[in-house]
């Protein structure tokens, strides 16, 4: 038989609910920030297996660009010299076709010695851009095999495989 209950009888089944559903509550609470720690650890895991894969496929194309150009200098005859950090890019004529290529002495305390234009040269004095040379393997990638030739070699190329290489005076 069920007797009604009293004022404090429902008051310490409500507090005793209320608590029940503080400890659900934090226990769910608990379990989110697990799963979010968790996925957090995962993609930082995938990222840093992503970087390590990039620097790897870094590293191996850096390994063939240097093995490309030891070819093209053995080929033509010529002894590699390594490129500087910068070039100097027509960035402006990169839709037209030759490519030409112009390797200059380094003057004293330049950073440049490589001049890349497409299609037709121009005097204006903006015609040339500093640029990394990194940024030659988006911009113009077909360049980078020739970059080791030494001082004084121009390199003609087409973009259906046509080349030529070779020194002035």
């Amino acid at each position: 038989m069920n007797e009604p209950m009293n004022e404090q009888d429902k008051e310490v089944l409500n507090a005793q609910r209320k608590e029940q559903d503080k400890e659900m509550i934090d226990a769910q609470s608990k379990e989110q920030d697990k799963e979010v720690i968790d996925a957090q650890s995962k993609d930082q895991s995938k990222e840093l297996i992503n970087e390590q894969s990039k620097d790897q496929s870094k590293d191996q194309s850096s390994a063939q660009i240097h093995e490309n150009q030891r070819r093209i200098c053995d080929k033509y005859g010529l002894p590699a010299q390594a490129p500087e950090d910068m070039v100097a890019l027509a960035i402006g004529s990169l839709d037209q076709s030759p490519i030409y290529g112009t390797r200059i002495d380094l003057p004293e305390n330049g950073t440049i010695s490589w001049f890349i234009h497409c299609g037709a040269h121009s005097d204006a004095s903006d015609f040339y851009q500093p640029l990394h040379a990194a940024h030659l393997t988006e911009l113009l990638p077909q360049v980078l095999a020739y970059l080791a030739l030494p001082s004084g070699t121009k390199f003609i190329l087409d973009r259906a495989g046509y080349e030529d290489v070779w020194r002035e005076g």
